[in-house]
């Protein structure tokens, strides 16, 4: 699997109430510098408490937040956070990428208390 910045250029994602934020970050010699950065506003109720209520409208802001700061990069890091994320650590036995998918439905019974789908 490729490192985080296996490409030469990442863009961060921050979605919040308000707006969307991004940042794109280049790698030149082995060293992170700044290219690019802005934000753009969401409108009202598009998303409340970190749950997004609208998708269209804040993937409208995506995309004009794009355009309006030049972002080259389709790949995007994000962080999500709210109330309704639940965070667990597990470890995994090293399986065939074409046995992965079983392996952690199988392993994420015993770490969630949800069922998965």
């Amino acid at each position: 699997m490729p490192g985080l910045f296996a490409t030469k250029t990442m863009v961060g994602v921050e979605i919040d109430d308000g707006e969307i934020r991004g940042v794109e970050l280049e790698k030149h010699q082995g060293r992170l510098s700044l290219g690019s950065w802005g934000s753009y506003p969401l409108p009202d109720n598009a998303v409340k408490e970190g749950v997004i209520l609208q998708p269209e409208k804040v993937g409208g802001a995506l995309e004009e937040l794009w355009r309006q700061e030049g972002f080259k990069q389709r790949e995007i890091i994000t962080g999500v956070s709210n109330q309704g994320v639940l965070v667990r650590f597990a470890s995994f036995p090293q399986v065939p990428p074409e046995k992965l998918d079983g392996v952690i439905r199988f392993q994420a019974q015993d770490h969630l208390p949800v069922p998965l789908p």
